[in-house]
């Protein structure tokens, strides 16, 4: 699988994922964080690096909150100096939970 269709897959969110997490990014008393966790695991940089964050998503996801993971991962992504390099993006939020979009009503 493709670097950027394996981060597709991971920041992809199911209705079911909203109902069973507890995670807010309001909580000031979190204390599940990834970042630490995704920026150790891609210390090597480049691509291999990258690889190896989205593989300690992969170990996390058994046991950790999915939002809570999901939310750290994108803004891992979003800071990492590799992803706009290599031409990588977080995918828009239609395509992350499409059921979170409506289209709009025309009159």
């Amino acid at each position: 699988m493709r670097l950027q269709e394996r981060i597709d897959a991971a920041l992809a969110e199911t209705p079911a994922m909203r109902t069973g997490s507890t995670f807010s990014d309001y909580d000031p008393t979190r204390t599940d964080r990834f970042d630490a966790l995704f920026a150790h695991a891609s210390r090597e940089g480049g691509v291999a690096g990258l690889e190896r964050a989205l593989d300690a998503f992969d170990d996390a996801a058994r046991t950790a909150d999915p939002l809570a993971l999901r939310r750290d991962l994108m803004v891992f992504l979003a800071r990492h100096q590799d992803v706009a390099r290599l031409g990588l993006r977080i995918p828009s939020l239609g395509t992350r939970s499409p059921w979170k979009t409506l289209p709009s009503k025309r009159r």
